[in-house]
């Protein structure tokens, strides 16, 4: 199964990223792995990709600390 989304970030009428986020889970043994994969575009020199990578690195590990419990 998969999920896939677009989103964009701007800073009043200015764009500032767009991004195209997949999510795809498949079997393994008794779980389930998860990939995700996040395609970013920066349009301001803004370091965005870092606020992604740091926003869904927290994100997924607060998931599985809810899966661990």
């Amino acid at each position: 199964k998969r999920i896939v989304f677009a989103e964009e970030v701007s800073n009043g009428a200015a764009r500032v990223s767009a991004a195209l986020i997949s999510i795809e889970f498949t079997p393994k043994g008794a779980g389930t792995h998860l990939l995700l994969t996040m395609q970013i575009a920066s349009f301001d020199g803004s370091n965005m990709e870092q606020g992604y990578q740091f926003g869904w690195g927290a994100a997924l590990d607060n998931l599985a600390k809810e899966f661990e419990q």
